[in-house]
């Protein structure tokens, strides 16, 4: 087969789906791809094909004290280990034991790469870089996992360092299967790349000082060839181009020869797209001499995806008609009967974000903004959309559909995937919000979240209230979820809050959150329970603001790996964004990730405070400051399930409201007749607190009147 790839990475990849397809019906699938950050193509590769080959590298991750850390390399620690020949390989062990604690909760979750690069183009400390990956071969192999060695950049390694790579790679040759990872490029500028700098040097010579290729220049204008010159990979060679021969015959002479990926190759130094048609030429050449190479595994174009103005996509249609039709001389088994259904390593939920191929530029950016922190794929094929056998679940998210073509959409689905699910998406600045229809949420109570113990006195308040439903948290005992289930025996519309002190040094680490609620999931799911809330106000200070996480960015993704781990052990639990404390934040944050919300929650909670009836400034019937505040969410939001987790009138002795008057207020807001189809749930604040600024708010206290008023209503 032809050992033409692809590169990808986050942004638009319009057709990668239908390239795949094509190919894989052809019996000529994809023979190699590569995805950074965002792993869904490959997954989406190997849906269409188990032959194609992925790749998977993480360009940041976050150590257990919540750091973020560049993955491009390592160079302080390289330098701190010792020099080249006195290297201590102890703290280099150290290293790699400390590099895979912080990778490897994502890798966990993505099984369907088979190699995964350590590092991007770090072309130093070669010595260093060998020993590191003999440790990281060893620690890895313990989970199965497989690598791809070094990345090194254009015109890299150095002759002088091959010693070193041989190290890395004789011992791949023995055991675990691992792969040596290089890239190779063209240089040369093109008419669109000539005003191109790098920090005000030109493209081209920022690029040579950057990869430390000096030397290779100059060994080449002592050839005849100005590789500067050059935009191709064709003519580059043996310099650039094919350079991996180079290298591989000195492994081989030494005994230490592995397999190739080219893991990175392209034009114009990456930078540029130079046309569909001079594009499939160039990788044409190249693959012919792939070809004569059996060591060497493919090679995957850069890049699908926002870089630079290198992204190839308008050329996927040619280059999946280039590959089905030269199979090539390499491991093709063209003879060999296509299986009637994919079967994925891993069955996973698929999410396929489709819009219209004619859709503004406006309308494509948003979505796959959208779609970036959700491992999402992009594209334009309904039945792309819909389509994935043996999976957990598939869902195709259709955007800005018209309502009358909504039902031709279900249609489509229920005669030809019944087993998919649809979601319709209105980008919320384009089209009109539909107003407010008569709806009857479900009356509710937080029982309390605190750390402290529903008492008897809270028992008893719950028997006279008769709520439809209640909160809990993850402080919950056992012992008290039980209990609670006979007096509100439908845990179906519970929903419990997946909780973590705000000054606790785990929360800024996705699973050091997660993996310690999850005997409460389990509980949760066991008595039928489904609704989980992903922690509390992550915008106040004390909840993990300005230690876990330092704006909006930081705690979707927080927030999208956990969910992540959630859809993959409880596929049949709804995840909820939490509620957000209501102050001037809410609306930056909504504006800044409203879409990832969007498109990670099954669920949408909402806080909503008052301090008086009425309109007025922190009335009840506020939009803007009170217990109206909901609306900016259901506007936001139309179609999602909405719950308001926590509501009340929250400086009772500010504002001088009795008990009386605040169980009547809290009667009236939760049974009026203004709210919105969607809006399912109301839990008021609180049944009993252990004590603080809150403590006139709770419910279950001696001649309470408010659990009378609330359990008295028709």
């Amino acid at each position: 087969m032809s050992k033409v790839g692809f590169h990808k990475i986050i942004g638009p990849s319009n057709g990668y789906g239908d390239a795949l397809k094509r190919c894989a019906l052809a019996g000529q699938p994809v023979r190699v791809i590569k995805c950074v950050d965002d792993f869904s193509g490959a997954t989406e590769a190997k849906q269409e094909s188990q032959d194609t080959i992925t790749v998977g590298r993480l360009n940041k991750a976050r150590d257990e004290h919540g750091a973020k850390f560049d993955l491009s390399g390592m160079d302080g620690r390289a330098v701190a280990a010792g020099s080249p020949s006195n290297i201590n390989i102890s703290m280099v062990r150290a290293d790699a034991e400390w590099y895979y604690s912080i990778v490897k909760p994502v890798w966990d979750i993505n099984s369907q790469i088979d190699y995964w690069e350590c590092f991007n183009e770090w072309s130093f400390h070669w010595e260093y870089q060998a020993l590191f990956y003999i440790e990281m071969m060893d620690i890895v192999e313990r989970d199965r996992y497989k690598l791809a060695l070094f990345g090194c950049s254009v015109g890299n390694p150095p002759e002088h360092t091959y010693p070193a790579i041989a190290q890395a790679t004789a011992r791949a040759r023995e055991f675990g299967g691992h792969v040596l990872s290089l890239h190779e490029y063209g240089l040369g500028s093109i008419t669109n790349t000539q005003a191109l700098t790098l920090k005000g040097v030109p493209l081209a010579h920022a690029l040579v000082t950057q990869h430390n290729i000096q030397s290779v220049l100059t060994q080449a204008r002592a050839a005849g060839k100005d590789l500067l010159s050059i935009p191709t990979l064709k003519g580059t060679q043996p310099f650039l181009a094919l350079r991996y021969r180079t290298l591989h015959k000195y492994l081989k002479d030494n005994q230490a020869e592995c397999d190739i990926i080219i893991t990175e190759c392209g034009q114009a130094g990456g930078f540029d797209f130079i046309g569909t048609q001079p594009l499939v030429d160039d990788l044409a050449w190249y693959d012919s001499e792939m070809q004569k190479d059996s060591y060497l595994l493919g090679a995957t174009q850069f890049t699908l995806g926002k870089w630079f103005q290198s992204n190839f996509q308008d050329a996927l249609p040619a280059l999946a008609d280039y590959i089905i039709a030269n199979p090539g001389t390499g491991p093709s088994e063209p003879d060999m009967p296509i299986p009637s259904e994919c079967k994925p390593r891993t069955p996973y939920n698929r999410r396929y974000h489709w819009i219209d191929i004619n859709a503004s530029e406006e309308v494509k950016n948003k979505v796959w903004e959208i779609a970036k922190e959700s491992g999402g794929t992009v594209g334009s094929s309904a039945d792309d959309a819909l389509f994935g056998p043996n999976l957990k679940s598939v869902t195709g998210i259709f955007y800005n559909v018209p309502p009358e073509e909504e039902a031709d959409f279900e249609t489509f689905r229920d005669k030809d995937y019944p087993d998919s699910f649809v979601e319709f998406i209105t980008l919320p600045d384009l089209d009109p919000i539909p107003p407010p229809t008569t709806g009857k949420p479900l009356v509710g109570i937080s029982i309390a979240i605190d750390g402290r113990h529903t008492t008897e006195l809270g028992y008893e308040a719950l028997k006279v209230i008769k709520p439809d439903t209640i909160k809990i948290s993850t402080l919950s005992s056992f012992e008290e979820m039980d209990r609670l289930a006979t007096i509100v025996p439908d845990v179906s519309k519970w929903t419990m809050r997946l909780y973590m002190a705000g000054d606790s040094d785990q929360l800024a680490i996705p699973f050091k959150f997660y993996d310690p609620q999850k005997a409460h999931i389990d509980k949760f799911r066991s008595m039928g329970g489904r609704d989980l809330e992903i922690h509390n106000e992550p915008n106040h200070p004390n909840e993990g603001m300005g230690t876990a996480w330092n704006d909006s960015f930081e705690f979707i993704e927080w927030y999208n790996q956990v969910v992540g781990f959630i859809r993959n052990d409880y596929p049949t639990m709804a995840v909820g964004f939490p509620g957000l404390w209501p102050n001037e934040s809410v609306d930056v944050w909504l504006n800044s990730i409203g879409n990832e919300i969007a498109l990670s929650s099954d669920i949408i909670y909402i806080h909503t405070y008052w301090q008086q009836r009425g309109v007025g400034l922190f009335g009840m019937a506020n939009p803007t400051s009170g217990g109206r505040y909901w609306e900016r969410f259901y506007k936001r939001f139309p179609k999602h399930r909405l719950i308001i987790s926590e509501c009340s009138n929250n400086h009772p002795s500010l504002s001088g409201v009795s008990y009386s008057t605040r169980g009547h207020e809290l009667l009236d807001y939760m049974t009026g007749d203004n709210w919105p189809r969607n809006m399912e749930s109301i839990f008021p604040y609180i049944l009993e607190l252990d004590g603080g600024q809150h403590i006139e708010q709770q419910w279950a206290t001696p001649n309470n009147p408010i659990p009378s008023i609330i359990g008295g209503r028709k």
